[in-house]
């Protein structure tokens, strides 16, 4: 009898080997040689329908991992579709699920067996050798990109002047944050740290000539006074110590000292902002249950003038503030955003800096783990991190109404913005909504204009605005 219990149970398990899903193909494809460091995404086939509302992809392999550009996203149930920059000269693996990372899992509900991928790329793209002139005989300097042309010249569509490209910017300090970027606007910082202090965004992007611009401003964790440390005394961990006051206040009396020392800056006016207040509070909500932390939030701008030489300069300033009792005692801290716009170029560029920082999103994986380290800080009881992976899967799914949220609510005086959906993946953003034509590559890559022959598919259109791969219109709603 007990040989047939182990022939029965010999054929139960080969019948699910057979039925568990595994990958059936990759793009590019496994030890694949000379790929080109263009590619912006790795496609990723099933050998059966899995489920679309997890994934798992980990850290595995001899190779570079590749940086992960955006969130990854299904077509069908079957491919999966993961973002990615590559460089030259790199071998670069990554796994597919693991022995504890399950999240590809099949309809039935048995994880796809563990694959990894490996590939390297090539050289990349040969630099053009200058042209020389048959003038001079001496090598012709490039043109500059960002120069537009107008009409018509050798059958090629030059770039109209009323044209829009944002790109998807990734944080590349922790994985923080993601981010549009008008094309040809500068970013730099990102997320930094210090000792005793939780992460913090320095972040600051900049339009090329200065005009427009916004910075996410790191400040301190701020602390109740007490009979070692009076009202703005600092101590060894960095901490200063004031007491909780509402966020118009700190502004006014903490924030505008501060920052504006000459004298050149007047307040206009200053209010609060429950609605900024609330969107964080949602998004921090499903972080709570998991945790314990109450957390409270507050908003608040100031509107300023400000000389900048001979140039006047609209500033403002918003800050989000975020409390929370650390054994016994209010601990705060604030999102601090200082937005700058050139008077004589508002109706022209207010329009673009908001879509920019309105798409600010911070990663809900990123915040899980912070609230987690918060929760040690606090000398509360450390969870599993399979139960940050749970938190993260949950608030995937919650994200995109969310992030809708804080994106409507951050941005101020979002005038002139629409909404626009990808009709392949569904995805909705708010971009600008003076174009008749939208596009995207799915890549976070989004092209606006409005002329119908002024295709982003185009090569020439491509090489002037540093795109790549297929675009296809997006439907506004």
């Amino acid at each position: 009898m007990p040989r047939w219990n182990t022939i029965i149970m010999v054929i139960i398990l080969a019948s699910q080997s057979m039925a568990q899903v595994r990958v059936e193909s990759t793009k590019p494809r496994n030890g694949e040689k000379n790929v080109s460091p263009s590619l912006n995404r790795i496609v990723v086939k099933f050998s059966g329908p899995v489920r679309t509302d997890s994934y798992s992809f980990v850290v595995a392999g001899k190779g570079e991992t590749p940086e992960i550009t955006g969130d990854p996203r299904f077509q069908g149930d079957r491919v999966c579709i993961l973002p990615v920059k590559l460089k030259p000269n790199t071998t670069y693996s990554i796994g597919i699920n693991s022995k504890r990372r399950k999240g590809f899992v099949g309809k039935d509900g048995v994880p796809v067996t563990p694959y990894v991928l490996t590939f390297q790329t090539g050289v990349g793209k040969a630099k053009k050798k200058p042209r020389k002139s048959k003038r001079t005989g001496a090598a012709e300097k490039p043109s500059s990109p960002s120069r537009q042309t107008r009409g018509t010249q050798g059958g090629k569509v030059a770039a109209p002047s009323s044209a829009t490209v944002f790109h998807l910017y990734f944080d590349k300090t922790e994985g923080a944050f993601w981010v549009l970027v008008p094309h040809g606007w500068k970013v730099s910082g990102g997320t930094v740290r210090q000792l005793f202090q939780p992460a913090r965004f320095n972040l600051e992007v900049v339009h090329p000539s200065g005009w427009a611009g916004y910075r996410f401003i790191p400040t301190p964790y701020y602390m109740e006074p007490n009979e070692f440390y009076p009202m703005g005394a600092m101590d060894n961990n960095g901490n200063v110590y004031l007491p909780l006051m509402p966020p118009e206040q700190y502004l006014t009396q903490i924030v505008v000292p501060w920052l504006y020392k000459n004298g050149q800056a007047k307040v206009e006016d200053s209010s609060s902002l429950p609605e900024v207040a609330q969107s964080f509070s949602n998004f921090s909500r499903l972080v709570e249950q998991q945790t314990g932390i109450q957390v409270r939030f507050a908003a608040a701008q100031v509107r300023l003038s400000v000389n900048e030489g001979r140039a006047q300069f609209i500033h403002r300033l918003v800050a989000i503030q975020r409390s929370l009792s650390v054994m016994g005692k209010v601990v705060w801290e604030t999102l601090l955003i200082q937005i700058r716009l050139r008077a004589d170029k508002k109706k022209q560029l207010e329009p673009i800096l908001m879509t920019s920082l309105g798409s600010f999103e911070i990663n809900p994986r990123w915040a899980a783990a912070l609230n987690q380290a918060e929760a040690v800080r606090g000398a509360q009881a450390m969870r599993y991190q399979e139960e940050i992976i749970q938190i993260h899967e949950r608030m995937m799914q919650n994200r995109a109404a969310v992030n809708d949220a804080v994106a409507h609510s951050i941005a101020l005086e979002l005038g002139g913005q629409a909404e626009y959906t990808d009709p392949e993946t569904g995805e909705t953003r708010t971009l600008l909504s003076g174009y008749q034509y939208t596009w995207t590559d799915g890549n976070g890559n989004f092209f606006q204009s409005n002329s119908p022959d002024f295709d982003p598919n185009k090569p020439e259109i491509q090489e002037k605005f540093g795109l790549n791969g297929h675009f296809r219109i997006m439907k506004r709603k």
